[in-house]
Formats: C-alpha cells, structure tokens, sequence
C-alpha cells in the first residue's frame, strides 16, 4: 500500500516538474535591429550632377543648408568637401543638432580658399545606432573670391599673321585669352570682322574654337574679340587692325597720283530737297523719308584711311598695263591689228577698242606683235574709255588696288556737303559745290575746246583740264580751280566711272534703315553681294549739268564699255 503511494507521489511530481519546463519554454517577442541609414540632403548650394560643367559658384562665404532625417533619431551630420588634384577629402562641419525639424546650417567662410578651386560637396548622416547615409548627388562647386573676380585676358591670332589677301579663308584664334578661373571652353566669344560680319555668342562660340572668315574686299580692318568668363559680370576686348591685300597683293603706290580720302562720317544720297521737288531725282539715289522718325539724313561711315586716283585713269596708264598683262600671259591669246574687244585669260572682256564693225570706242590700237598696245602721244594724257567694268577691276587688281565701293566715291566728291535742293542747287564735286557753269567741268555744249557742239561721240578733255596746273589745255576758256573738297578732278563730267558695286535700287533705303534701328551710321557698307548690273558715277561729256551732280547713279551691264565710260582707283592706306 505505501509502495502504490510513493509511486502516485513521484508522478505527480514528475508531472509537475514537466509543466514547469513547459512553461518555462515559451517564446518572447524578438528584439530588433535598426539597420537603414538615415536619408540626407544638401538643399543649398544646389544639388548638380558630378560631371556638370557649370558648377556652382561660392563668393567668399556661403551658408550651406542640409535636411537630415531617421526612424531612430540623426545623431550627426558631416559636410565634406573634395577639391579636384586633392587626394583626400576634408571634413569641413559636424553637426550634432539641427536648426529644427531635421535641418542643418552650416556657413562656410571660403575667402580663404583659393580662387578657381573646384570640386564637390556632400554629407554624411549618422543616426543613433550608428548607421551612416550618404548624399545621394554630390554638390558640385567652385570658388571665385570677390578679391579675384575680374574680367579674362583676351587675346586672338591670325593665320597667315599679315599677307592675307582678298578671298582668303583667314583663321582667326582666340585661344590666346586666358582666364583665372575658366578654361577656353567655357569662355563665350564675340567675333567682329570689321567689314559688318558679326559671330556672336548665340552661336555658342568659345574661346577654344578657331573661327575662319574670308574678306572680299581689300582694306584695313579693325578685328575686335570680345569675351566673357563665366563669374564676372563684364566683358573684355581685344583688337587687332588687319590688313587684306587686294589679290594681286601690295597696292603699287607709285603707278599714279593719288589723294587722301580720309576716315569719317559722310552723307550720301538725297535726303534733304524742297517740298515738290523729289522728281528732280532719280528713285536711284533717292532716300524713302516716308518714316515718320529721324535722322532725315543719311550717314555711312568710313573706318580706314583712303587713297584715291587724283585723275582718271589716263589712256598712257592703260596701255601699260595692257602690255605688261600681256607680257604676264593675262590676256587672251590671238590678238591682232584688227581686234575690236581685249578679253583677259578667263574669258571677261576688258577693253573695247571698235564697236563691232563700227566707229572707234577708245583711243588705244594694238600696234603690232612686236609694239603691242598703243597710243597716240596727243591722247595719252585722255581718260581711258572703252574700258569694262572687269577690264577696270583687271587694272586696279593688277597694281594691288581696287576700285572705290560708290560710297567712298562719292565721299571723295562731296565730302560734308549736304543735298538741301532749297535754291535749285545740287552738290558738285568741287569747294564750290553749289556752283555748275562751263569754266567748272565738260558736259553737254560746255564749249570747251574739245567739244563739237555736243555732237561728238569723242568729246572728253585731258584729265585734270580744270585745273590751275593744266588750265593751259583749255585755251581760251579760263577753267576755276574745279578740284574737289580733297583734291580730285574730273569726278563730274568728262567720262563717268565705274565703281565696285552691283546696281540695287532700294539700297539707300536698306541703308537708311539699318542707320535708324541701329542710331549710329552703318560702317564700310559693304556692295550688294550680286546683281546683273554695275554702277557709273560722275556724269560724262554727254550729261546735263544737272547730271554731273555727286549723288547720280547709273546701271550698264559690266561687260559693256562706251566713249564715255573710264575709271580710276583706291587703296587703304596702311603702314
């Protein structure tokens, strides 16, 4: 019976102990660890990509603004900076409490810094279990210090660095400009050539970037290079004067007199007349006023030194060169005693002597093969006639020089002098400009010795007949000293002379506007850039007074030529 007890006592108790184990084995709740890093901004400076090339620029301080934020609380943010060529990174803050709400301030005084120093901002978050976040993008910055912040040195090249010549493509190198801060990529450039073509940094030039422009036209031109680096407000300029030879290279000063026709600002084309008078005019060199605005005169500038033919070009200096083309293998093969037209190599003609089958157009024969080109000794102190606008072009080139654009022409003929038609007047092209009469210049019935009653088709007088100097050739008629305001002669009468430009009706008018939009006189304009005809100017032997005046224009086809029709020439002075 106690046996039966002990063994009931011993299970209870096992079973005791057993529900004690059990009990002792149940499961609580896991602990859990806090691993995601904190999320941190830098909100200022401004969050770029790390291979932007427009960082962001710091000015001496700069208050650097950071959001931070974590589950289990931000315990720290570092800023950190890298400099590019640095091979390690600088903390530069700690900061253990925020402003409020997760933000953080930091001003970072970088006038200590070198100027030009680039390189990129981030920030390192660290929260309370000791998990770090880093910035997702970092800042990219640079530092220019107000102590530094000047504009660029400028500074260009051109190749060839002088000989370059008309129709030449010229490369033009700025990559001499050199900046503190910027490299030439980012240095935006201004190109202006002088001659009214314009690169600007629209077209997202840099100073890295060698431009080529070709000149069409021989004269002396002011280059400027304008720059801007990308942290100063101003820009800076360089300039060079650059002369471009005529094709046929250095101007032959010695192969006639010439006069100055110096740089300014002159008038051209009518303008100024009486109320009911604008038909006195040719719509060819009349200036549309229908614009309510001012100016009420038209300007053109003139930027180089000019040198222009004191006389027309004489016979005796044709045939010259007419030989010495010859000699150089410029003229057409085939050339007899009975050629009516000269033609150069390339087909143009340059001279007729007949009208076909007809009467005489120029004083010049073709001698002989063995003379070649001539002229009478009576006529070669004449005006060359017969002459082509390419046979004109063919003799200035040849000595190095061009004919004048009609707007130096006629500044050579009238200088200053206004057009006002108040008293039935117009500008000639002499100190007297109001003044026409027959002692002043050949025209129609002038009476001069040489003049047939007007009938004539070979009726010019010598070149500077109506001067002081050579007065003598026009015996009896007493001439005036009809020189004009810089001293040429014959620019009205006599024959009328080719000049460079295309013929365009409304360029006065395209002119004018541009000079109204721009408040300042368009510069070395340059000649419409095609056309099917050439323009005279100066009136000839045949015109009536009032034709003789300086703002007459005239259109022939180039490749024609006349008694009437000569030419003379121009270059830019130049050292």
């Amino acid at each position: 019976m106690q046996s039966t007890t002990t063994l009931v006592s011993r299970l209870l108790m096992i079973a005791a102990v057993a529900g004690l184990i059990i009990a002792g084995c149940t499961e609580e709740e896991p602990v859990v660890t806090d691993e995601t890093p904190p999320r941190v901004e830098i909100l200022n400076p401004t969050s770029t990509d790390r291979t932007s090339v427009d960082p962001f620029t710091i000015t001496d301080s700069i208050v650097v603004t950071l959001w931070a934020e974590d589950a289990s609380g931000v315990q720290k943010v570092e800023l950190w900076c890298t400099f590019h060529g640095d091979s390690t990174a600088r903390r530069l803050a700690e900061l253990a409490e925020p402003d409020s709400g997760g933000y953080y301030s930091y001003r970072w005084n970088t006038n200590t810094e070198r100027t030009g120093a680039a390189g990129v901002l981030w920030a390192v978050a660290t929260d309370g279990e000791g998990n770090e976040g880093r910035t997702e993008s970092d800042v990219s910055i640079r530092i220019v210090n107000s102590g530094n912040q000047r504009p660029l040195y400028v500074a260009f090249s051109v190749s060839p660095s002088s000989g370059g010549k008309v129709d030449d493509e010229l490369a033009f190198n700025p990559s001499l400009t050199r900046d503190d801060v910027d490299d030439d990529s980012r240095l935006l450039v201004r190109w202006n050539f002088g001659d009214g073509t314009v690169i600007d940094t629209t077209a997202n030039r840099n100073a890295s970037e060698v431009v080529y422009h070709t000149y069409t036209r021989s004269d002396t031109f002011v280059v400027r290079l304008t720059a801007w680096n990308t942290y100063y407000p101003a820009s800076d300029f360089a300039e060079r004067t650059y002369y471009v030879q005529p094709a046929e290279g250095i101007p032959d000063t010695l192969v006639s007199e010439t006069v100055d026709l110096p740089a300014g600002t002159y008038p051209i084309g009518v303008t100024y007349f009486r109320d009911g008078e604008a038909d006195d005019y040719s719509d060819r060199e009349f200036v549309n006023l229908s614009t309510s605005r001012n100016p009420d005169t038209l300007f053109i500038s003139l930027t180089s030194d000019l040198r222009i033919d004191k006389y027309e070009v004489t016979n005796e200096l044709y045939v010259n060169f007419l030989n010495a083309a010859r000699d150089s293998g410029l003229l057409e093969e085939g050339i007899g005693t009975a050629t009516e037209t000269v033609r150069g190599a390339e087909g143009n003609p340059w001279i007729h002597l007949k009208e076909t089958g007809g009467s005489d157009l120029s004083r010049i024969i073709f001698f002989d093969d063995e003379t070649g080109f001539a002229v009478s000794e009576r006529w070669k102190r004449f005006p060359v006639t017969g002459v082509t606008w390419y046979g004109a072009k063919a003799y200035a080139n040849f000595y190095g020089r061009r004919l004048p654009t009609e707007y130096e022409w006629e500044a050579a003929a009238r200088a200053g002098h206004l057009d006002s038609n108040m008293d039935d007047t117009h500008v000639y092209p002499w100190v007297d400009y109001t003044v026409i009469a027959n002692e002043y210049a050949n025209f129609a019935n002038s009476q001069d010795p040489y003049d047939l009653g007007g009938s004539n088709l070979r009726a010019e007088t010598p070149v500077g007949a109506y001067s002081a100097e050579f007065g003598e050739l026009l015996s009896p008629l007493i001439p005036v000293e009809a020189r004009g305001p810089f001293g040429t002669y014959d620019q009205a009468g006599n024959v009328s002379e080719w000049v460079e430009d295309w013929y365009m009706a409304t360029i006065y008018d395209s002119l004018m506007a541009e000079y109204i939009n721009s408040g300042v006189p368009p510069a070395d304009p340059p000649p419409p850039a095609r056309g099917d005809q050439k323009i005279t100017r100066g009136g000839d032997f045949m015109s009536e007074p009032e034709d003789l005046r300086v703002t007459y224009r005239r259109a022939m086809d180039p490749a024609s030529g006349n008694a009437r029709t000569g030419f003379r020439t121009l270059y830019t002075e130049f050292n």
